[in-house]
């Protein structure tokens, strides 16, 4: 006689769950846990394991209601402390995440994925020498492990370690061809710090592997751009781009954004059309476009460009702060206060909509007014010399108002 779900068939039940969990087969593994679960509610290694594929899935409060479930039975037990150490992270509760992986080390003190884990936690929270060190022992337990290397570079880089983070981006490399993105990843958070040059350096190396990389390409003539190099070898960079992925639509963008800011408003249309033959609902091709129309006083053109795009993402702040430009050269002034409007509405502490309500008031002679937007507006950006100007011009005409000095730049 065969009994039903025998002691055999759960072991055979949860060796393939555990495969597919290891295919990355989540959903799957998920419904074989969940009937490993009817035949034996306390089974540790199918809650345990029910966590990690709830974690896998990104549910984590669900996966946190299982670790606990295992802890309460066993404090101890390995998998589940580990489990939920992530699932910490996560919730960006990093210091806690490293409390546990510091209790599964407690038991095994070369758990590569707990020491790993532990370092990439200490990064999250700005203690990058911490984070050295435990990807340190990540590597005395496994030396070849690729992601621990990248991370120290990582690491590195944040620490102002230029020279010793590019070796070990050379390392991983070496290891797993793959981590070659990561030199353009570190170039991104060094654009995003305003590091611009140590970023030029990332993405160099990342086209040295692959000159084909048109993420870097792309990247660093963005860079370029912010350093305040030529505009000729910017746009070169997207060119490049361009020859090898011509629907590159973040290329054809940044150069009709390159175009418009040094007045060649023609090109500037040409680039917009161009991505918009590819995405005719780009709203920021849609207002760009709009912009350099407007630029060339094709003012009918520049307002019927700007409502599509209004049309299409009606919140969007920098199509209604170009339709506030657009009506303002044509001195639509009370039309352009309903868009201004709209948009402080939307968000009051955006710079370029209160310092455009200001011009706004100022051209309609509502001078008190003015002065209140053009304060809030710098409060926001002390240094702005077109509202600096407005607000000076004002104080200059009534005399008894504090004007506000202009910037020194050395």
């Amino acid at each position: 006689m065969k009994f039903k779900n025998s002691p055999k068939e759960s072991d055979e039940l949860i060796y393939e769950a555990v495969s597919l969990f290891k295919k990355n087969k989540f959903k799957m593994a998920l419904s074989i846990f969940d009937k490993l679960l009817k035949i034996n509610p306390k089974s540790l290694i199918a809650l345990s394991h029910k966590a990690a594929t709830l974690y896998e899935l990104s549910r984590f409060d669900e996966a946190m209601k299982y670790c606990d479930q295992v802890l309460e039975e066993d404090p101890l037990y390995l998998h589940a402390l580990f489990y939920k150490g992530l699932v910490l992270g996560k919730m960006g509760e990093h210091q806690k995440a490293i409390s546990f992986f510091d209790k599964v080390l407690q038991t095994d003190r070369k758990h590569v994925l707990a020491l790993y884990n532990e370092g990439v936690q200490f990064g999250k929270i700005g203690k990058y020498e911490d984070a050295v060190k435990f990807f340190e022992k990540t590597l005395e337990a496994e030396p070849e492990n690729s992601s621990a290397m990248y991370e120290t570079g990582r690491a590195l880089a944040k620490l102002g370690k230029t020279k010793e983070s590019l070796l070990w981006f050379d390392r991983a490399i070496k290891v797993d061809a793959k981590e070659s993105m990561s030199y353009y990843n570190e170039g991104v958070d060094l654009t995003k710090a305003n590091n611009h040059q140590e970023a030029i350096v990332y993405y160099d190396k990342a086209l040295d592997l692959d000159k084909n990389n048109v993420k870097a390409l792309v990247a660093k003539g963005y860079t370029l751009d912010v350093a305040g190099f030529s505009y000729k070898q910017v746009v070169s960079l997207y060119d490049r781009a361009l020859k090898i992925d011509p629907k590159c639509t973040e290329a054809i963008l940044k150069k009709g954004v390159v175009f418009e800011r040094v007045g060649l408003y023609h090109r500037a249309v040409s680039s917009y059309e161009n991505l918009l033959k590819i995405e005719p609902e780009n709203v920021e091709a849609l207002y760009g476009k709009a912009v350099s129309l407007n630029s060339q006083k094709k003012y009918q053109e520049a307002e019927f460009f700007c409502k599509r795009a209004i049309a299409i993402e009606p919140k969007n702040l920098r199509a209604l702060g170009s339709m506030v430009w657009i009506l303002e050269h044509q001195k639509r002034y009370e039309e352009a206060m309903t868009y201004c409007d709209k948009a402080i509405e939307i968000n009051p502490n955006f710079f370029y909509t209160l310092s455009y309500k200001g011009k706004l008031l100022y051209d309609l002679g509502r001078f008190s007014e003015a002065l209140v937007y053009y304060d809030k507006a710098l409060k926001l950006s002390p240094d702005d010399r077109r509202a600096l100007h407005y607000r000076n011009k004002i104080t200059n005409k009534f005399g008894k108002l504090k004007k506000k000095p202009f910037p020194i730049k050395f």
